[in-house]
């Protein structure tokens, strides 16, 4: 299931629109990933401190973000952006 779409690709307008889209698609997705870890994580360990949960968000949290900016980068170097 999903939404199926056509763009004309010959004007330079869309097709940057459709790049800034990906990216944002697959930096979302990412980032869900990333919280799934968390929540899984947290209740496979209920006793974690505050302690232990803040630096797990902060390790897994940051390691999405890194994977996100790495993507977007590909995405532009594929499509010749920067």
């Amino acid at each position: 299931m999903g939404i199926k779409f056509g763009v004309d690709l010959s004007d330079g307008k869309y097709s940057d629109l459709l790049i800034e889209g990906s990216k944002k698609i697959i930096s979302t997705g990412i980032g869900k990933v990333g919280e799934g870890v968390l929540d899984k994580t947290f209740k496979l360990n209920p006793t974690m401190t505050k302690t232990d949960k803040a630096i797990h968000e902060t390790v897994v949290g940051g390691t999405t973000t890194v994977v996100s900016k790495s993507v977007e980068k590909v995405i532009d170097k594929k499509t010749k952006k920067n």
